[in-house]
């Protein structure tokens, strides 16, 4: 079968390149051909003020130089992608989401696919508004709405929900999107775990490389920070202290602005992975942050991120009955948590168990 991938923009974001990449490796598992639809940050004009000024910018080169300098930043995760997915041409306006009405399927996910204000005016897109095969099967796996409530005005929600119900097949990532489903949508979903953590540790250390690896630290304190600073810079102290272990950061080191340097280049993605599957503590900001820890059975602290959504972390924790090891400040940090292990024994039967209950729904949506 020819399978189609709805996902976010990848965006430098390596939580959401893996996810992709996981999936698409479950879906090939089953014998299919997987693509993934390349979705772009770019958004259409909508106004004659915007076309003008983007115009402009290009007959001024500064458009070019922008996209020559993020060549630059994101090479290492462009290589990834390049070396290990298939992916359509970029798409950019309804009309390149158009040109793609071959498929047998179509899978919505994962990652935060159904957050509205990430998708913006692209919200319609991710509920295949674009798929005009009749005999196409449309399914959504572990979709996220990344937080708990529901904003989009009645009318909206109504549209929404005319689309949701052409789905064969829905599953959401959060157990609230199991409400929000139920609620608002008028459909019943499934709930999913994320696709990152429904495949084998062993398949993301294929991935990296010795010199990934020579540049990771042994049992240090891996910080994975999406917005480091703070009191979130004072947690990742209380625990080195504690820990007595040497605190390392995977990820780019400088954000993209000011005079181009090479500390706003993004690691390759084998070094990211590298360094959860070496450190040994983690404390994390990041949905996928907190997967991977998971996944690498690494003892961790999730510092909740309450601007990115809290519901996130709320589920897989809940899932895994680890919720004491989730924070909200760094007052929060237990010294008795710290220095307690985690008993992946069970933790990796639940991960079997939810393997088993996603390969189900594939086999129920005829995938």
């Amino acid at each position: 079968m020819k399978i189609a991938i709805l996902t976010l923009p990848f965006n430098n974001n390596y939580g959401g390149l893996l996810q992709s990449y996981a999936l698409q490796v479950l879906l090939k598992r089953r014998g299919h051909e997987v693509t993934v639809l390349k979705v772009t940050s770019r958004l259409p004009a909508t106004s004659f003020k915007e076309s003008v000024y983007r115009f402009l910018k290009t007959a001024l080169g500064k458009e070019r130089a922008n996209q020559k300098r993020l060549k630059k930043i994101s090479k290492n995760m462009k290589a990834f992608e390049n070396n290990n997915m298939e992916t359509t041409a970029p798409i950019y306006s309804q009309k390149d989401f158009s040109s793609y009405n071959d498929y047998d399927a179509y899978v919505v996910g994962s990652d935060q696919v159904w957050r509205f204000d990430y998708t913006k005016k692209r919200y319609r897109n991710y509920f295949l508004n674009f798929v005009v095969n009749q005999n196409a099967l449309k399914i959504s796996f572990a979709a996220s709405f990344g937080i708990d409530e529901w904003k989009l005005t009645k009318d909206k929600t109504q549209e929404l929900s005319g689309l949701a119900s052409k789905f064969n097949s829905i599953s959401v990532r959060e157990k609230s999107g199991v409400k929000l489903c139920g609620e608002h949508l008028k459909v019943n979903a499934t709930h999913i775990l994320d696709p990152a953590i429904l495949v084998e540790p062993e398949l993301y250390n294929g991935l990296t490389t010795t010199e990934d690896s020579n540049n990771i630290p042994d049992n240090g304190l891996l910080i994975y920070m999406l917005d480091y600073g703070g009191d979130k810079q004072k947690s990742a102290e209380i625990i080195a202290k504690e820990l007595q272990c040497t605190p390392f950061r995977v990820g780019v080191e400088k954000a993209n602005e000011g005079n181009f340097d090479d500390k706003m280049i993004y690691p390759t993605v084998g070094s990211w992975i590298e360094g959860f599957r070496k450190a040994r503590f983690i404390i994390t900001d990041s949905f996928h942050g907190c997967a991977f820890s998971i996944l690498f059975n690494k003892p961790f602290i999730v510092y909740g991120n309450t601007s990115r959504g809290i519901t996130r972390f709320d589920s897989i924790l809940e899932t895994f009955d680890l919720k004491k090891r989730f924070v909200i400040n760094s007052s929060e940090i237990s010294i008795e948590t710290l220095n307690e292990s985690v008993d992946y024994n069970r933790v990796n039967k639940i991960i079997e168990n939810e393997r088993e209950l996603a390969q189900k729904f594939l086999d129920e949506a005829g995938l």
